[in-house]
């Protein structure tokens, strides 16, 4: 017996609608918090500038400790705008996370009490019986 309620029904779609969302959300989140590790990990195999492609040199004094030569922005800066992505992405990817996992559980627990009205018995209809006279 199908669910007759044009309300669960619509709830139904909703919970699946943000379930995709979050799922996508996440997939995105982590690699940007994966890409977040690496600019960490090897700043100069991730800072633009240096030998290997174009970058704007920075306004910065050339002495500064932040400023490798060139005048390209590398090093620590990299390294500090991979923590604060690493920050930004993870938080992220963790609230979308546990809204994947509350939207779902509300999923399950519908999709429970669609079961289990589905097997109940249906009640009998009620029938008028004359009484002879």
């Amino acid at each position: 017996m199908p669910d007759e309620r044009p309300g669960r029904r619509a709830f139904q779609i909703y919970l699946y609608a943000v379930c995709l969302v979050t799922v996508v959300v996440v997939l995105f989140s982590s690699a940007s918090a994966v890409y977040a590790l690496i600019r960490i990990a090897a700043p100069g195999t991730t800072a633009q500038g240096g030998d290997s492609g174009f970058a704007f040199p920075t306004l910065v004094d050339e002495d500064a400790p932040l400023i490798r030569s060139g005048g390209f922005d590398t090093g620590d800066a990299e390294r500090d705008r991979g923590i604060a992505s690493l920050a930004e992405n993870g938080i992220f990817a963790l609230a979308a996370a546990a809204i994947f996992w509350w939207h779902w559980q509300q999923s399950v627990r519908l999709r429970a009490e669609i079961a289990a009205e589905s097997s109940k018995p249906a009640a009998p209809t009620r029938t008028r019986t004359r009484r002879k006279a």
